[in-house]
């Protein structure tokens, strides 16, 4: 029987000291929120004045959606170039810059 496999984008734990760990297995329709979630959780775990940061694993990550790779970075990123890319003219030149917020 045939059934859809639904994989989770981003596990999360903490090693209850001071660190959030959080696991990006692939970058999807769900990544982005999945992120969210965990730092949200994460921070309700480890009050924030506790919080010494995340550690962010990439390792195995096949790649995948373009803007949520640039969403997850702009998340801990507040500013500058993410990534761009170059083509043979001007007009297929394009940046991806992260926004102007405060990182978590």
């Amino acid at each position: 029987m045939r059934e859809i496999i639904r994989m989770r984008p981003v596990s999360y734990h903490t090693d209850g000291g001071d660190v959030g760990y959080v696991k990006i297995t692939t970058f999807n329709e769900q990544t982005t929120d999945g992120l969210k979630k965990a730092i949200a959780d994460i921070s309700k775990q480890i009050p924030p004045a506790k919080l010494a940061g995340y550690v962010v694993d990439l390792r195995n990550n096949p790649g995948g959606l373009l803007d949520q790779a640039v969403s997850v970075s702009g998340t801990f990123m507040a500013r500058g170039e993410i990534v761009s890319t170059r083509g043979r003219t001007a007009e297929e030149t394009q940046r991806f810059r992260g926004a102007d917020a405060d990182p978590p």
